[in-house]
């Protein structure tokens, strides 16, 4: 996910945002513009609704496999089965044959991740040994968790480590998941600097969520999400998509009135990219959207004003 469908997904989450027309507005463009997966993060009538304009794509572009794409096939598959069932559309599309084959064909005896999820989740016939893939897939998350909770020092891996140990059946009191908790709450930095090069002086964006090493998020967003295609920018700009996945990941575990939490969904507000704000740069960013390089030349503008305006005086 890049940095404003992530943003949008974490501000749907949360009570105090989700019923914003525009965040709604926003998610259903990306549906009808084939991102269709992101149908699981808008309110029930507004995905079906738009869920139902894309289903000449949907049926058209599924595969005699029951998958859709053969990149990254059974992670996308899987999301958009997701998106589907979360309209309650799943299960009519299957018994009145919309879909044009079985979506579940190449999950029936897949021992991965996927394959468990949609057993348990959607067809309801496990595996006699999915007790035991179960518990495989919860040893290889916890065993790489590291001592200080994080999964490789990084928010994005962290956040979605601990989305994926939920998915396996783990509660939210579970000790690796609280270890987890807490070291993303520690993330939260009131001030994060940028500086570019060639420029003397920095940048000062309050309140997001992220580690240290912004070249090691990166390295992370590569490992956990490359059906999205992450860019390097992105993550060296602003930690937009860090922050994003942290905030998601904390109000979906109860902490969406948690001071830091609420704070980090102000900043994003404060720097998304509105006409109001974009004045004198060349950026052809959509308005009402987030981009981290376009977020970052908005604050320089916003510091390079300020500095001229004290030489003034």
């Amino acid at each position: 996910m890049r940095c404003t469908d992530t943003i949008i997904a974490a501000f749907l989450a949360h009570p105090k945002y989700c019923r914003r027309e525009d965040f709604i507005q926003t998610g259903i463009q990306f549906v009808l513009d084939n991102y269709w997966t992101f149908a699981r993060y808008l309110p029930v009538n507004a995905a079906k609704s738009t869920l139902n304009q894309c289903l000449p794509d949907i049926t058209r572009k599924h595969l005699s496999t029951g998958l859709w794409g053969k990149k990254f096939a059974e992670k996308k598959s899987y999301d958009i089965l997701k998106a589907l069932k979360h309209t309650g559309m799943l299960q009519n599309l299957i018994t009145n044959g919309t879909l044009r084959y079985d979506p579940y064909k190449s999950f029936y005896k897949s021992k991965n991740f996927y394959g468990f999820l949609v057993r348990r989740d959607f067809i309801g016939s496990p595996l006699p040994d999915d007790a035991v893939l179960q518990r495989q897939f919860i040893s290889q998350v916890t065993q790489s968790q590291m001592d200080d909770g994080s999964w490789e020092g990084t928010v994005i891996s962290t956040s979605i480590q601990i989305e994926k140990l939920l998915e396996l059946g783990l509660s939210a009191d579970n000790s690796h998941i609280v270890k987890g908790v807490n070291w993303l709450l520690n993330q939260f930095r009131e001030s994060v600097e940028r500086q570019r090069p060639h420029v003397s002086w920095k940048i000062s964006v309050k309140n997001l969520f992220t580690s240290e090493d912004c070249r090691a998020e990166f390295r992370s967003a590569l490992k956990e999400m490359p059906e999205e295609d992450p860019k390097h920018g992105c993550f060296m700009s602003l930690p937009l998509i860090q922050t994003a996945f942290a905030l998601r990941t904390l109000v979906c575990l109860g902490f969406g009135n948690d001071e830091r939490v609420l704070k980090g969904y102000e900043s994003l507000l404060d720097i998304q990219l509105i006409p109001e704000r974009q004045q004198g740069l060349d950026s052809k960013r959509p308005t009402g959207s987030w981009c981290a390089i376009g977020c970052r030349q908005m604050v320089e503008e916003r510091v390079k004003t300020g500095r001229e305006a004290k030489q003034k005086d």
